[in-house]
């Protein structure tokens, strides 16, 4: 949290700059910036707007009129998308926030696109078109620009810092910036620094010569190390012209946020300002009230880490529209969720579109979050909705298509012993249709698959034909939930599986049990076989899978009702890969059938699928378990 001690020690120049500033004609507002600034994160949260919907509908060009619109919605830090790079256009909308009582920060990239120079090299080889964080040219050029932002803010007090953003925008990222760089020009460095003779190695052998030769835990040090110094002298530049201007970084978790920025740009005058992202949106497909919940849980998680570096800092939690479940209501009650458990938020306000109605309904949702905030009414984020959940409604809408008792089984013959043993692993949302006897009872189990650290529990609620909750149960990665309820009328029944952060597995004894495949389905490595009917009345089916490519990538192999391959592609060169086949030339009156594997190169990690046109709605493990969903519904 925030270090909230007042200096000791402050800039004479800064001082007599405020006091000037406070009566400089063409401000038409008197502020005490000295006392505003002192509040800022303390008394008076962090509501911080990063713009990229107001100046976008004006060719990036931040007005007067959007300042006051904005100013008007209750945030207290406005930062253009754009033009932070442009010192001009700095110069002027921190004017024109100052007018108004507000503060400002330029946004900038922490990282600089080149094809030539000392570019980023990652453990396995790849090169990307960014400077390595070892090249001169990044630390130049981000120098350069943090010293002239720092410079502005002796002149006019609303400039308060450079909000950095070190995320990999660049194509084959392999992740967020910066980890260790294999370039040749720290690895130059090194060898001299050790009196080692480095051999010629080609980019993909460089890791693999450090681990082999025991030199890579020397060589990570001697990189680290590197940073720091790279940092701190940066940090010593920026206090010689004010020792107040703060860095605000984006986003937290790479090795050099953990091992550089953390240490050297954090200092009790200027503490560190700690961007987090992992309250965007929602995980999965949470109902409203669970999602805040979980959101405030990642935040405990991410102020507890930032503790532990024991140095001054600032935390303030993130909100993206543009984030799949984060409507109007959710992001104005996230915001008041994050502001009452850390020093503010901020918004990376993207989706909308400026003369739409969506923006409307954003800030007017933004404006109630912020009046909330300022009176610390911070329960505020606790109220019942007060709109329709669009998450709910996409999951109504999947109940109200699937529970019912128009449906009809691809075969009555008896399924294999132990067929009821093999599972799909799951991330997300996941709906199962499973048909029940009147009477029979639903009997199997969940189980979570934990991923990396996380501990999230996995949720399942079985809905009825009738469409409504009857049974609901938590698995906890300690242990498995079981299923036993009793059917009360015959019908297809909806299981919805909800996993957080981890995946889990549905294991269902009773025979006649699918996959609902329809919407986006997401699922965790290699997948066991999985069946499907096409829909007599087409000539042409398809379907889609997708995957975080090129880190992640997922090979799809489909097989027609002979069991003869057909089809076959992966993610290697998109996120997304279509898959359309014509059933005129395929052979075979059974069930259709695909496989969801590690593709040629990549790491098979998340991967989805969705079943298009002419494929059905229904995926089972096994034919015998198959449904026809013989009518359809809205």
């Amino acid at each position: 949290m925030k270090v909230n001690r007042k200096s000791k020690i402050q800039s004479v120049v800064v001082r007599i700059t405020v006091c000037l500033c406070l009566t400089s004609p063409g401000w038409s507002v008197q502020v005490d910036w000295e006392q505003a600034r002192q509040a800022l994160g303390g008394r008076d949260k962090f509501r911080v707007l990063v713009d990229k919907v107001l100046s976008r509908s004006n060719g990036w060009i931040m007005t007067e009129k959007h300042i006051d619109e904005i100013h008007e919605a209750g945030f207290n830090v406005i930062v253009p998308r754009q033009g932070g790079d442009d010192m001009v256009q700095v110069r002027r909308v921190a004017e024109m926030a100052a007018r108004r009582g507000m503060f400002y920060m330029a946004w900038m990239r922490g990282t600089l696109a080149t094809t030539t120079g000392t570019r980023v090299v990652w453990q396995d080889g790849s090169v990307q078109d960014l400077y390595s964080p070892n090249a001169e040219e990044l630390w130049d050029w981000m120098g350069q620009l943090i010293l002239g932002h720092a410079r502005l803010s002796v002149e006019n007090p609303a400039m308060v810092g450079s909000f950095l953003d070190f995320e990999n925008y660049t194509r084959r990222k392999q992740g967020n910036c910066y980890e260790l760089s294999y370039d040749t020009k720290i690895l130059a460095e090194f060898a001299a620094k050790r009196g080692l003779a480095l051999p010629e190695l080609k980019p993909e052998q460089r890791y693999p010569w450090l681990k082999d030769n025991g030199l890579f835990d020397a060589f990570r040090d001697f990189q680290i190390d590197s940073w720091r110094r790279r940092c701190r002298r940066l940090r010593r530049q920026i206090d010689a012209v004010n020792p107040r201007f703060q860095l605000i970084v984006y986003p937290r978790g790479p090795l050099f946020f953990e091992e550089a920025i953390y240490p050297e740009w954090a200092t009790p005058e200027a503490p560190l300002i700690v961007a987090d992202h992992s309250t965007y949106g929602r995980r999965g497909e949470l109902p409203h009230d669970e999602a805040l919940e979980w959101n405030a849980k990642a935040l405990e998680s991410g102020l507890a880490h930032a503790r532990s570096k024991n140095v001054p800092f600032v935390y303030i939690g993130g909100i993206d529209p543009a984030v799949k479940g984060a409507d109007p209501e959710f992001c104005g009650k996230n915001a008041v969720m994050i502001s009452e458990a850390t020093d503010g938020y901020w918004i990376f306000y993207e989706g909308p579109e400026y003369t739409e109605p969506s923006h409307a309904a954003y800030f007017t949702w933004f404006s109630r979050a912020n009046r909330a905030i300022a009176a610390r009414q911070f329960d505020f984020w606790k109220q019942p909705r007060q709109e329709p959940d669009p998450v709910m409604a996409v999951r109504d809408r999947l109940l109200r298509q699937f529970c019912g008792d128009t449906t009809a089984l691809f075969s009555t013959e008896a399924m294999p012993e132990g067929a009821e043993k093999t599972a799909c692993t799951v991330r997300g949302q996941t709906l199962f249709a499973v048909l029940l006897r009147a009477g029979e009872r639903l009997t199997g189990r969940l189980e979570v698959r934990t991923l990396g650290n996380y501990t999230d529990a996995a949720e399942y609620s079985v809905f009825g034909p009738n469409g409504r909750a009857m049974y609901t149960g938590r698995a906890e990665v300690e242990g498995p939930a079981h299923l036993d309820c009793a059917a009360g009328k015959e019908g297809i029944h909806v299981i919805v599986v909800q996993t957080g952060q981890n995946a889990a597995r549905l294991y269902v004894d009773n025979q006649y049990i699918c996959l609902i495949g329809s919407d986006k389905t997401g699922f965790i490595g290699a997948q066991p076989r999985l069946y499907f009917l096409c829909e007599a009345s087409v000539d042409k089916v398809a379907l889609t899978i997708g995957s975080p490519s090129p880190g992640e990538t997922a090979e799809i192999i489909v097989y027609d009702g002979n069991g003869k391959q057909i089809a076959k592609g992966d993610t290697m060169s998109g996120e997304t890969f279509d898959v359309e086949m014509d059933t005129l030339t395929t052979s075979g009156i059974g069930p259709w059938s695909l496989t969801l594997g590690r593709a040629p190169s990549g790491t098979l990690e998340d991967v989805w699928l969705k079943l298009g046109p002419g494929c059905g709605s229904f995926l089972a493990t096994h034919p015998a378990r198959l449904l026809v969903l013989s009518e359809k519904r809205p």
